[in-house]
């Protein structure tokens, strides 16, 4: 018989990634490799289940037979409610029945994770993905880890140890009120205020976030002497990206200061978080963000931010940061929860 398959995806409200996976029952990256990886733009498809098919269909064109798929883990932007998830920047239900009848596995061989409890899985133990460093800390202390991890959204979780293994416990915590650090994120805040009735973190930790500070900062700025427009209605998908490149590569003064202060709420937040559950073991940052601005969290401005918290900042100085720099690092974690869950549910191996 062939080799058993997971299913995998990683469903974001820009992007979702599908690839199939062997089972390995061992917990190293070699192990975790994509097979047949496919990525889709979300918004162009009412619902999962016909992206599915059509990665199933592309999937069969290129083998000989079927593939031996036995079960499915799709990691998944929104909170999941036994087993299904009303995504939280698309407008799709996800119900893990449906895809277990398209796909054609065993009952109870579908799981719906968190997207950040999928990535929590792949850092959970010993992490299966390449990392960077931003703040040493006190390397190997034991205990509670977090995830922040902003993107399209902002996806927040908690990694608990336990017995010598690890669970991850999922957050919505990027819809929490925002609060300002400062006079200067004071005015940050009421330029918000005439836009939304709630600013929660997530309005400014998300690709859309650094829009709005990009546009707070150039809004009394000549249009003409703006590095790029404010936009009117709905921004194009790219420009976070523009705001970036204008930034990092080209040092315009305007993007640079968007993303400096972008850089001091993530750390603002992160601290947070790691104060909130005391998470003495670590701060995961995630998401497509942070690999793209690799260069500013690592320049110091973030490490500052990060440990500004009072009578509790020598705390913060001995906590580890990472950057989670495998753009594939949900995927991964899922097909690890997948080879530790799907075949006790139901999957058979050869």
């Amino acid at each position: 018989m062939a080799q058993p398959l997971v299913l995998v995806g990683d469903i974001g409200g820009t992007k979702t990634s599908l690839a199939l996976f062997s089972l390995a029952e061992r917990s190293s990256r070699e192990h975790f490799v994509p097979l047949y990886p496919m990525v889709y733009p979300s918004k162009r498809y009412d619902t999962l289940e016909p992206m599915v098919r059509e990665y199933l269909a592309w999937v069969h064109g290129r083998l000989a037979g079927d593939p031996n798929i036995v079960g499915a883990t799709f990691g998944v932007a929104g909170p999941v409610v036994g087993r299904i998830c009303r995504t939280t920047n698309l407008p799709w239900i996800v119900d893990a029945e449906s895809l277990e009848r398209l796909v054609s596995v065993p009952e109870g061989s579908v799981f719906l994770l968190n997207d950040l409890e999928s990535l929590a899985w792949s850092v959970g133990g010993d992490p299966l993905i390449p990392l960077a460093t931003v703040q040493d800390g006190e390397a190997g202390l034991p205990g509670t880890r977090v995830l922040v991890a902003p993107g399209t959204g902002l996806g927040e979780a908690v990694l608990c140890s336990r017995d010598g293994d690890f669970f991850a416990i999922p957050s919505e915590g990027g819809h929490a009120d925002w609060a300002p650090f400062n006079k200067e994120q004071s005015r940050i805040l009421d330029y918000l205020w005439e836009e939304f009735p709630h600013v929660s973190v997530e309005r400014l930790l998300s690709g859309m976030g650094i829009v709005r500070l990009y546009s707070y900062l150039a809004k009394d700025i000549p249009s003409g002497s703006r590095p790029l427009p404010i936009p009117e209605g709905d921004p194009p998908s790219d420009l976070p990206a523009q705001i970036s490149h204008k930034a990092i590569d080209e040092k315009n003064p305007v993007c640079l200061k968007a993303l400096e202060l972008f850089v001091e709420i993530l750390a603002q937040e992160a601290s947070n978080m790691v104060l909130k559950v005391l998470a003495r073991g670590g701060c995961f940052l995630g998401g497509g963000i942070p690999i793209r601005i690799r260069p500013l969290l690592e320049s110091g401005i973030f490490r500052r931010r990060f440990v500004e918290k009072g009578r509790y900042s020598e705390l913060l100085a001995k906590v580890p940061v990472w950057i989670i720099l495998d753009p594939e690092a949900p995927l991964v974690g899922s097909a690890f929860y997948a080879s530790r869950h799907v075949l006790s549910y139901g999957g058979k191996m050869a």
